[in-house]
């Protein structure tokens, strides 16, 4: 039961580690050397140089489609663990809140860490989009011009867990949860009053 989370957990950081090296690489695309106003004018008829980058850009969006399918595998083996990361997820929000307000010296951050864990996929695929949005395209061909806008377009979708979809959450149930989150920070600060009075006796 255990192996699956754990291969996710790989499947999503090490695709993340390859979205982060071809964000680098899209952002050395469009930064020719300092160059002047007329030579990045000269450019657009430069055989060569728009030769070079048609292979670049090619190339970016091959590794954009094996990211996706790869993206598209890693969310398939997650979507029939939505509904326990969910429950999961709730108890350590709970426990987070409850943490912060004990009085405790010693809290373990293993929480916070899983959280900040799944939190990286979104964020470098949307830092992937921006460095896709930011390259300069001015001086490139009709043709990579073309080339980019299809990058463009199949960067703008954002691969994210989809939970919404088969679970419904009504009102009824998001108040009992909040009741009980309640009740236990109130039962946490009262235990804590009572022992720091005992401690003091």
């Amino acid at each position: 039961m255990t192996a699956l989370p754990v291969i996710f957990t790989y499947y999503s950081q090490h695709l993340c580690y390859q979205v982060m090296m071809l964000s680098k690489h899209i952002r050395t695309l469009g930064d020719p050397v300092q160059r002047s106003e007329e030579d990045l004018e000269k450019l657009i008829y430069d055989e060569n140089y728009q030769n070079e980058f048609h292979r670049k850009i090619v190339f970016c969006i091959r590794r954009k489609l094996e990211f996706t399918t790869y993206a598209q595998k890693t969310l398939g083996l997650a979507e029939a663990y939505v509904l326990p990361y969910q429950v999961i997820g709730t108890v350590v929000t709970a426990r987070i809140v409850v943490l912060c307000f004990a009085r405790t010296k010693s809290v373990r951050y293993g929480e916070l860490r899983i959280v900040v864990l799944f939190q990286i996929p979104d964020l470098q695929w949307q830092d992937f989009f921006d460095a896709v949005r930011e390259v300069s395209w001015y001086h490139w061909n009709i043709t990579n011009k073309k080339i980019y806008l299809i990058l463009l377009t199949n960067s703008s979708r954002v691969y994210k867990i989809k939970y919404t979809e088969n679970i419904s959450l009504n009102h009824k149930l998001g108040l009992q949860v909040i009741r009980a989150v309640l009740s236990a920070i109130s039962l946490t600060c009262n235990s804590q009053n009572k022992m720091l009075l005992h401690s003091n006796d």
